[in-house]
């Protein structure tokens, strides 16, 4: 069957008294019943390495998902076993990656409100740890490229703030990360992608199909392509101009998606469109805490909330006030807690890696 290389092994437990399935999935080498190592594996082996236990039999076979080097462990044990926490996996946990600060003017982030003058703000990521891989939502911006096409917003960035040097808080590599979640493709939203080739990129199949071609207005907004090799050739194509070599890097594989979707246990999505074409936010359930509702762009603030004020920088106003409200009516049906993108005020209550949310 070939080799069983960096990936997500699933688990797929049968129980043999007729009760209701559960399925689990996880990152190999991190479950105590299933014994992999990193680097090849060769399945045949891999059959041998099955449980610690004898009172279950396996079977490993390639299995549909996201990424090609995903496999599922199917195995056959009771029910009983299952619910006395036998098999129990771990507890998600959300890591907020602190990603640098950028400039704007007030009048853009308040909408036609203010006040205006400069409002330094934060950008970051979040890490969700859960039983299905390790998950990034958002990468937030490159320096570089910030200097280079938009030196106006004023980038502050340490090495440490970049997603390499937050992994490395956590002993990670970006090579451990199973899949990237974009909010949207915004320079200050993608910008480290670039660093996480081995993911599996997941989006909004609308927002995909407008990083191409944008609007004449969101062209600064969609001005980082390093994400996707295939889409800055695709727009060089579109606008008749000579792609740039420094984004010849890679083309990662996208599963695109579309409607509030549930995309492992406890990990959702929701469309918040207005901001973008294909705008998503993104709502993590905890086991020791309220629901943690992240807003993305589709709120910078909490007085962006207070206020119904959303920022100028938007390809449709009445959407993005709608996303507002749903946000606000999400928070409440699900009691969970927002936290927003671009907040000065808030962010630094938040928890920073390494330290975490459970």
């Amino acid at each position: 069957m070939g080799t069983l290389r960096c990936g997500v092994v699933r688990y797929k437990f049968i129980a043999n008294n007729s009760a209701p399935s559960r399925r689990i999935q996880h990152t190999y080498g991190r479950c105590s019943n299933v014994t992999f190592w990193y680097g090849d594996l060769d399945v045949n082996n891999a059959r041998k390495k099955q449980l610690s236990t004898s009172s279950a039999s396996a079977s490993l076979h390639k299995g549909r998902a996201l990424t090609p080097n995903i496999w599922t462990i199917e195995l056959n044990c009771s029910a009983e076993r299952i619910e006395k926490g036998r098999l129990k996996m771990a507890d998600t946990k959300v890591y907020i990656l602190d990603g640098g600060t950028l400039v704007i003017d007030g009048f853009h982030a308040f909408w036609n409100r203010g006040p205006g003058g400069e409002l330094r703000f934060p950008a970051y990521s979040v890490l969700v740890d859960h039983n299905d891989g390790l998950y990034i939502f958002d990468t937030g911006y490159d320096y570089d490229h910030v200097q280079k096409v938009l030196p106006f917003e004023k980038p502050l960035q340490t090495e440490e703030q970049t997603i390499p040097g937050q992994l490395a808080k956590l002993n990670l590599k970006p090579s451990d990360i199973n899949y990237v979640i974009n909010s949207h493709y915004h320079f200050d939203h993608c910008g480290g992608n670039k660093h996480l080739t081995t993911a599996c990129t997941i989006c909004h199949e609308k927002e995909l199909e407008v990083c191409a071609c944008p609007q004449p207005f969101e062209m600064l907004g969609y001005s980082d392509l390093t994400f996707s090799s295939e889409v800055a050739q695709d727009r060089a194509e579109k606008l008749k101009t000579a792609l740039d070599p420094e984004l010849d890097i890679f083309t990662p594989q996208f599963e695109t998606v579309a409607g509030d979707q549930e995309m492992a246990k406890g990990l959702w999505l929701f469309e918040t469109p207005g901001h973008t074409a294909g705008h998503y936010s993104m709502m993590v359930e905890l086991k020791n805490r309220k629901p943690m509702l992240f807003t993305a762009d589709a709120c910078y603030s909490q007085k962006s909330m207070e206020l119904m004020c959303i920022s100028s920088f938007h390809l449709d106003p009445i959407a993005s006030v709608e996303s507002l409200k749903k946000l606000k009516d999400l928070a409440e049906k699900h009691d969970a807690e927002l936290f927003y993108s671009h907040d000065p005020d808030t962010f630094p209550e938040y928890v920073k890696a390494p330290g975490f949310y459970s």
